[in-house]
């Protein structure tokens, strides 16, 4: 493999990762998730809240969205 080749797949694989949401800050109350832009990355956004509220046994509920920082702040509540 070419270094051109390398330099590609490891840019390749650098943009995939980067992009994924990730927990920011998050508790029993709520938090934030990061890269919840777009229709995909707003249901794995979701799905983190939801995976960090479960642990609390409450599910998510989103109180807001910041299109420029590309964030969603959501609330843990009872079901």
């Amino acid at each position: 493999m070419g270094k051109a080749a390398k330099l590609a797949m490891i840019l390749n694989v650098a943009i995939l990762t980067g992009c994924t949401p990730d927990l920011i800050a998050g508790n029993e109350t709520g938090g934030m998730v990061s890269h919840a832009d777009g229709f995909v990355n707003r249901d794995k956004a979701f799905a983190v809240a939801e995976a960090n509220c479960k642990k609390y046994d409450k599910v998510a509920r989103i109180s807001g969205q910041d299109p420029f920082a590309s964030t969603m702040t959501f609330d843990c509540v009872k079901p």
